[in-house]
C-alpha cells in the first residue's frame, strides 16, 4: 500500500501578514513565479530559468523567484540571459516568511527532472497556488493536467515556456487551478495520511 507524504494544510492556507514581496523586491503588481527547493541537479533550475527567459519579454511585469539554499549560483546565468531585475535568487526563508512566499506567488513552478513526492508541490497546493510541474514521479500523482495545474515533459524548455506563457496570460485559469488546489490539498492533510497508516497497520 503506497502512502504519500502529507502537508500541514492549516499552516499553508492560513493567510500570513508578512510582506514577502517587499522583502524580496518584487513589485505588488508583478506576476510572481516561484520555485522552492535547495540547489540540486534534480531541480533543473537552469532549464527553468531558460524557460522564464523565453517569456519574460512578453510579460515585463513578471518576476521569477528561486527560493532555496544554493540558488545564488545561478547569478551568472541570470546575467547571461539578460534577466537582471527580473529574477530573485533567495537562499531561503523561514516560518511565516516561507508560507507568505507561497501565498503571494501567482504561479508555482516545479521544473524537476526527478522527484519522489515533492513536498514543495504539496505546500504550494495547500497555499492554493496554480501549479506548473514536470511529468515526474510524485508530481504526476498530485497534478491533473488542466484541472489543478499544467504538466509538461521534464527537460523540455519550449514546453515549460509555453505553459508559463499560458498561465501568466490567463488570470481566470490561474484562479480555477487555485480553487481546485485548495480543495485537493485536504486529501493530503496529515490527519488523512495518518488514517491511511492506521488502516495499513490493521491489515
Amino acid at each position: 500500500m503506497d502512502i504519500p507524504n502529507g502537508v500541514e494544510v492549516a499552516r499553508f492556507s492560513q493567510v500570513v501578514s508578512c510582506d514577502v514581496r517587499a522583502r524580496l523586491g518584487v513589485p505588488k503588481e508583478a506576476l510572481m513565479v516561484l520555485s522552492v527547493g535547495r540547489e540540486h541537479t534534480q531541480k533543473d533550475y537552469e532549464r527553468g530559468l531558460r524557460a522564464f527567459g523565453r517569456v519574460a519579454a512578453d510579460f515585463p511585469e513578471a518576476r521569477y523567484v528561486l527560493l532555496g539554499h544554493g540558488t545564488s549560483v545561478w547569478g551568472e546565468l541570470v546575467s547571461e540571459l539578460g534577466l537582471e531585475g527580473r529574477v530573485v535568487l533567495c537562499e531561503g526563508l523561514q516560518d511565516e516568511w516561507l508560507v507568505g512566499a507561497y501565498q503571494q506567488a501567482d504561479v508555482f513552478f516545479s521544473c524537476s527532472v526527478w522527484e519522489m513526492m515533492p513536498l514543495v508541490v504539496l505546500e504550494a497546493m495547500a497555499a492554493g497556488r496554480p501549479l506548473l510541474v514536470t511529468d515526474v514521479s510524485g508530481s504526476q500523482d498530485l497534478v491533473d493536467d488542466g484541472v489543478n495545474g499544467l504538466m509538461v515533459q521534464a527537460g523540455d524548455v519550449e514546453a515549460m515556456a509555453g505553459a508559463l506563457e499560458r498561465l501568466l496570460g490567463d488570470g481566470t485559469l490561474r484562479e480555477q487551478f487555485s480553487q481546485a488546489n485548495r480543495q485537493r490539498a485536504n486529501q493530503y492533510s496529515w490527519s488523512r495520511i495518518c488514517e491511511r497508516y492506521l488502516e495499513a497497520a490493521r491489515r
